[in-house]
């Protein structure tokens, strides 16, 4: 396991976490995760885990300005953080959630650097701040207004909050945990401005793409409803849908997630 510090073009840095042996594949997390989570759902693939904190996550060396927390600057960040590891052939990427955009957005601008996309549980398409994702920015808010009031009951009092539990409390607490992250409130601005980016402005953007795309969903899950996953899956010229058991069912998810993505890379 090896953990380095990548100085991107503007003086930032990204940590990354190097887990594994064999082909590399990129693995992204979503929005308010840090590297450990596509770590924690991957590791015992035959593969070596190349997992970065994505800028304004995990560990953060400079508060990002508002206007950075773009798909724009995620995919570039990316890009730089690849060269600076000497990782040039076409790679396997896999991103969660906010980490499925950057993937494909990276995917859209150098299609040739790809040689196999996974896509889990996408919930950006290029409508900007849609009806799964409005969540995001009441909670920045919550986080940056709160003062002595107690968030938790603020946002639990919510009728946003509320209909997502209804479905699924598995991503319910997820939310919740948006505010316990480290740093929480001074980077709340990441939760308010990535809703409102998009890693596409056109979908037929998506054409573009030539590598193979696997795109798993989950059933029951308000903030990243299937729909985004069909409406992908049907834009990208070789893509794949599946699905796997939702995060209410943790274990089934993740041995769902690694039998999927094991099987998909392993294809030729």
């Amino acid at each position: 396991m090896a953990t380095q510090s990548v100085i991107v073009d503007d003086g930032t840095g990204l940590d990354v976490e190097q887990v594994g042996e064999g082909h590399p594949l990129i693995a992204l997390h979503g929005l308010g995760g840090d590297r450990s989570q596509p770590l924690r759902l991957l590791t015992g693939l035959p593969a070596r885990l190349v997992a970065p904190d994505l800028r304004g996550h995990g560990v953060v060396h400079r508060i990002p300005a508002d206007d950075e927390y773009t798909f724009e600057r995620l995919e570039h960040d990316l890009r730089c953080l690849l060269s600076a590891l000497g990782l040039d052939d076409p790679l396997n990427i896999v991103g969660f959630s906010m980490g499925a955009g950057v993937a494909l957005r990276y995917a859209i601008t150098h299609p040739t650097h790809i040689h196999r996309l996974v896509l889990v549980r996408p919930a950006w398409t290029c409508t900007v701040c849609p009806e799964n994702l409005k969540i995001f920015p009441l909670i920045s808010g919550l986080l940056r207004t709160s003062g002595s009031a107690d968030p938790y009951v603020r946002l639990a009092a919510s009728g946003e909050y509320r209909a997502i539990a209804r479905v699924s409390p598995a991503v319910a607490a997820s939310l919740a945990g948006q505010l316990d992250q480290p740093r929480a409130r001074t980077l709340a601005a990441r939760l308010d401005r990535m809703p409102r980016s998009v890693p596409y402005q056109n979908p037929k953007e998506l054409g573009g793409v030539s590598a193979p795309t696997l795109v798993l969903a989950v059933e029951d899950d308000p903030v990243h409803p299937t729909s985004v996953a069909r409406d992908l899956t049907g834009g990208l010229p070789d893509a794949t849908m599946a699905t796997i058991p939702n995060t209410n069912d943790l274990v089934g998810y993740r041995s769902g997630l690694i039998a999927a993505v094991s099987t998909f890379l392993g294809e030729r």
